[in-house]
């Protein structure tokens, strides 16, 4: 090999570092949003696991700021 290869790599490693948690956060909210919508869905919008779900979300959406 070169060595350029690996350089290259890094990178796109560091790249993928800076963006990867932000997409994490973002997949976190909205997997969050989407088991709040169900829970509404099954008629218990006044449970405590609706609102663990919610402040999540929004925990979640916080990093992305």
């Amino acid at each position: 090999m070169n060595g350029q290869g690996c350089c290259q790599r890094e990178a796109a490693g560091d790249l993928l570092a800076d963006d990867f948690w932000r997409r994490v956060e973002l997949f976190r909210a909205r997997a969050n949003v989407s088991i709040a919508a169900f829970v509404v869905k099954m008629q218990l919008g006044n449970s405590p696991e609706l609102w663990r779900v919610l402040v999540e979300s929004e925990r979640a959406l916080t990093y992305l700021v």
